[in-house]
């Protein structure tokens, strides 16, 4: 994803390849494993291809990569890739050139790749190489959107599942890559590139990325470039508010009337001060991340009668396992978010198919309540479970 609000200093990648939505018989199937979710902040500790050529795999690349960092517990329950694999395995400056090379001048296909993969390769290969990656790119997430497909969701292994495609390593890059490909074959079956729907149960319904999901992206990606970047300036803070001035249609929705409503009292004065940054970058953070950012004054739970939410994928366990708990504790379990809902908790293993990068509509909905004076509590796994006593 480009970032779409022009602030001082960026740098756009400007060189990436275009978005394809075809049916491919020759590509390369690429993945990688991180060790975290944002593109600005993880680094890569594993990182795979599949060459297709007639739509048969005729070579493979995969190693793992040492980070500099030690890889969280949630990517080791995820992946299963800990730091005593990687302590012997080359460096991503070691590496990367190879890889690239393997990927020479194919159209790049993955799920998820157009926000994720293809952006942290062109990030990191910029910076270490100062070379660009401008393969044209195919995301399987977006294709499946064109497909007769009846999932709940459309995240790589439910797609598998229902192709009776065995991913035999999820999450490891190298399997993720072959089930992609297999996966890729059968939805072109049924790929139409005129329709944009697909079932779900005995019902059928539009999936869309809407303005104002859209929006809510732009915003997150500039938002996380200034702080990565350390590059809040009086000025970027007029090119945010004036991107805020020009969606004006979402100032009245979360997040967006936290940060216009900010802003405007800190340029009132016409003076932007170094304390106000300091105020802004805090606010930065609060909105990409605001479930870390909740502060909660209980220290013991008792869930017995609480309606609670569930959103995310779950480091403890499925989230029929986690359902089953939380009803065995007396909660009631809600599929959507309401003002008489208690708890939101949120899976430490996030979720792909999240719309607002960190949280999905479920987060977002709470924190409107919250807005509203809803007493709507919004919970991390981890913390959750710590004050309930499992």
């Amino acid at each position: 994803m480009n970032i779409e609000i022009c602030l001082d200093n960026t740098t756009q990648r400007e060189f990436k390849g275009k978005s394809m939505l075809e049916k491919l018989s020759d590509y390369v199937v690429i993945d990688l494993e991180t060790t975290g979710k944002s593109i600005y902040k993880c680094e890569i500790i594993e990182l795979s291809a599949v060459r297709v050529r007639n739509n048969e795999i005729t070579q493979k690349f995969s190693s793992l990569v040492r980070p500099s960092v030690n890889i969280p517990y949630e990517i080791v329950k995820l992946t299963g890739i800990t730091d005593e694999m990687v302590s012997d395995k080359p460096t991503i400056d070691e590496v990367l050139e190879e890889y690239i090379d393997f990927l020479g001048n194919d159209i790049l296909l993955g799920h998820n790749i157009s926000s994720y993969d293809v952006n942290i390769l062109y990030d990191t290969y910029e910076r270490l190489f100062e070379k660009t990656l401008n393969n044209d790119y195919l995301d399987t997430l977006r294709f499946a959107r064109y497909c007769d497909i009846n999932t709940d969701n459309l995240k790589l292994n439910t797609i598998a599942a229902y192709y009776d495609i065995v991913n035999e390593q999820a999450h490891r890059s190298l399997s993720d890559c072959i089930t992609n490909h297999y996966v890729y074959q059968k939805m072109k079956e049924t790929f139409s590139p005129s329709a944009k729907a697909r079932k779900t149960g005995s019902r059928k319904f539009i999936v869309k990325s809407t303005a104002e999901t859209k929006a809510i992206r732009e915003l997150q990606e500039a938002l996380q470039y200034v702080l990565d970047n350390n590059n809040l300036t009086p000025g970027n803070v007029y090119l945010i508010d004036n991107w805020l001035e020009e969606h004006s249609e979402f100032k009245s929705k979360y997040p967006f009337n936290e940060i216009y409503n900010s802003i405007e009292n800190v340029m009132a004065d016409g003076i932007i001060e170094d304390t106000e940054l300091e105020y802004l970058k805090s606010l930065f953070h609060v909105v990409l991340n605001p479930v870390s950012a909740q502060e909660h004054i209980s220290d013991v739970i008792n869930i017995k009668n609480s309606k609670i939410c569930l959103t995310g994928d779950f480091v403890r366990g499925s989230r029929a396992k986690i359902i089953e708990l939380f009803e065995s504790k007396g909660a009631k379990i809600s599929a959507s978010v309401s003002s008489k809902t208690n708890y939101v908790v949120v899976g430490d293993l996030g979720s792909e198919n999240w719309q607002c990068g960190n949280y999905g509509s479920k987060i977002k909905k709470a924190l409107e309540l919250q807005q509203s004076g809803k007493n709507v509590e919004i919970y991390n796994e981890k913390e959750f479970f710590e004050k309930i006593g499992d």
